[in-house]
């Protein structure tokens, strides 16, 4: 079977190229890397991990700043969904919240597949990419149902810093996240 040519696409303001898949298209070891790599006890919490928030806390006062995150998937995707990215206190007490109310009103399976789908995987080509099968094809020149474990491993490895750790900008540090997800 041969993939259709592309003979035009519409775009918002933002220039975000977004193709929705279900999650059943998704590879499990696709979906199982970057749940390893972003949010290890996604399965087991509702919404926050307070060890990881604990370690973070204190990383940071260490720090005398914030150097270290500690938002779990469903976090990440109630911060893209509704508050941006400004770093404030208020800002994380309201993303908590929100991320509880969507532990509460979906599944788990659902939580992941609007996280893959809306998380950021960079800028390439005049845009943004704002979902894992734009990324798979930017990033890795396939589909979303073919990617195999260095795929996985590199798309994971993306999701901190997709811009600073992109392949055709900064081929080392993509190898070195890359293998650190594998």
């Amino acid at each position: 079977r041969l993939e259709p040519v592309r003979i035009a696409r519409i775009e918002d303001d933002d220039r975000v190229r977004r193709t929705w898949v279900p999650l059943e298209r998704v590879p499990e070891i696709v979906r199982e890397t970057i749940v390893a790599c972003e949010d290890r006890r996604f399965y087991s919490h509702m919404g926050l991990d307070p060890r990881s928030n604990l370690r973070a806390v204190l990383a940071n006062l260490r720090a005398g700043g914030v150097r270290e995150g500690a938002s779990t998937i469903t976090q990440q995707l109630a911060r893209g969904l509704w508050f941006g990215t400004r770093r404030t206190v208020t800002r994380k007490l309201w993303e908590m919240g929100a991320a509880v109310g969507l532990e509460l009103a979906l599944s788990k399976r659902q939580i992941l597949e609007m996280y893959l789908n809306s998380v950021f995987w960079g800028r390439g080509h005049g845009g943004s990419i704002g979902c894992i099968a734009e990324a798979a094809r930017y990033y890795c020149d396939a589909p979303v149902e073919s990617l195999d474990v260095a795929d996985a491993a590199l798309l994971a490895g993306l999701v901190p810093a997709p811009n600073a750790a992109s392949p055709f900008r900064n081929p080392e540090l993509a190898r070195t996240r890359r293998d650190m997800a594998l």
